[in-house]
C-alpha cells in the first residue's frame, strides 16, 4: 500500500526525527557533527527552510523546522544522502545510514513549540550525557542563552513568546527549560496574551534571513479582498476579534504564500500579529474549506 502523502503546510513548523538505520550511530567525531551543520545551512538556504531548535544525538537527530512553499521532504531526502554519501566514504562503508524515511509532527501552537524546544533542548540530559543542557555543544540551547551563535537558525518566533526584551525573554526561555513541566496544563507565558503577543504595539523588526519581496503584490493582494469584502485594510491590522476580519486574513496569507509574494515572517508584521498567530488562522480555516474563500 503506498504512503499517505505528508501534510503540508506552507510556514508550517514541523518537529522532525530522523535515526541511524536500526539505531546506529551515525556521528563517530566532531567532523561529523561540523559537517552535517554545513549541510544544513546549506539545505536551509535551497529549500526554503529556518530552523527554530535542534539538537545533533549519537544516534538521531531532532529539529523544530519551518518550511516555506517547499515541502519538508523535499529537505529531509536531500540532506540524508547527501550525508550517508559522505558518511560512507569517510568510513569505507556501503549501505543505509538513516531509516528510510524520517518522522514529522506538526506544531500547532505556542505551548506546543515551547514544549517541544524544552524536549529536544534536553535529549542529552535526559540520555545522561550531560547534567544541564547548556553544557551540550551539538544543541541550539547555547544559541537561546546567548552564548553561541548558530548563523543558519533562528531563536526570535521562540524567544518573542517570553516578550520583546530580548536579556529578559532569554533569562525567561532558560528557566522554562530548567522548571519541571507542568503535565495538567500548558505553560503560558508571563506577558499579556490578547494584546502584546497577539497585536504588538511594536511589530518585530525585519529579520534580515527572510526572503524578500516587493511590497506592492502583497499590498494589491489586500486592497482586491477589502474591496471584495467591502472592508478597510486598517480593519485588518486592528485589535478586532471579528471572525470575517481573521477570514480574510488567513485568505490573504494563504494565496500569499502560495503564489510566493511574501513569507510568513513578512504577512506577520503587515497585519501586526505574531507568526503562530497568523499560521493557527490559515489552519484553521484550511480545516475548514468552507471558509478559505470569505
Amino acid at each position: 500500500m503506498p504512503r499517505k502523502p505528508r501534510l503540508h503546510v506552507p510556514g508550517g513548523i514541523y518537529h522532525v526525527i530522523l535515526r541511524g538505520n536500526n539505531g546506529q550511530v551515525i556521528f563517530v567525531d566532531e567532523w561529523d557533527f561540523q559537517r552535517l551543520e554545513k549541510l544544513i545551512a546549506e539545505g536551509c538556504e535551497r529549500y526554503g527552510t529556518r530552523v527554530h531548535a535542534f539538537c545533533w544525538m549519537t544516534n538521531h537527530i531532532h529539529l523544530a523546522a519551518q518550511v516555506g512553499t517547499i515541502p519538508l521532504g523535499r529537505l529531509m531526502r536531500w540532506l540524508g544522502s547527501q550525508y550517508a554519501r559522505g558518511f560512507n566514504r569517510r568510513y569505507s562503508r556501503r549501505g543505509h545510514v538513516f531509516e528510510r524515511r524520517h518522522w514529522a509532527k506538526f506544531v500547532e501552537d505556542d505551548a506546543y513549540i515551547l514544549s517541544l524546544a524544552r524536549y529536544i533542548h534536553l535529549n542529552p540530559v535526559g540520555a545522561g550525557i550531560v547534567v544541564k543542557p547548556e553544557e551540550y555543544r551539538w544543541s541550539s540551547h547555547r544559541a537561546y542563552l546567548g552564548e553561541d551563535h548558530v548563523p543558519w537558525m533562528t531563536t526570535s518566533l521562540i524567544l518573542s513568546i517570553f516578550g520583546e526584551d530580548e536579556p529578559r525573554s532569554r533569562a525567561q526561555f532558560a528557566q522554562f527549560i530548567a522548571d519541571p513541566p507542568d503535565p495538567d496544563c500548558e505553560w503560558t507565558a508571563d506577558v499579556d496574551t490578547k494584546s502584546n503577543r497577539h497585536q504588538p504595539e511594536n511589530p518585530p523588526s525585519p529579520d534580515p534571513d527572510a526572503v524578500s519581496c516587493t511590497v506592492a503584490p502583497l499590498e494589491s493582494l489586500i486592497e482586491q479582498y477589502c474591496l471584495h469584502l467591502e472592508i478597510s485594510p486598517d480593519e485588518l491590522t486592528s485589535s478586532s476579534r471579528e471572525r470575517r476580519f481573521a477570514k480574510a486574513r488567513a485568505a490573504i496569507a494563504r494565496d500569499a504564500i502560495e503564489e510566493g509574494i511574501a513569507t510568513l515572517a513578512e504577512i506577520s508584521r503587515r497585519f501586526g500579529r505574531s507568526e503562530s498567530v497568523v499560521l493557527r488562522t490559515m489552519i484553521r480555516y484550511q480545516n475548514n474549506q468552507g471558509a478559505w474563500t470569505p
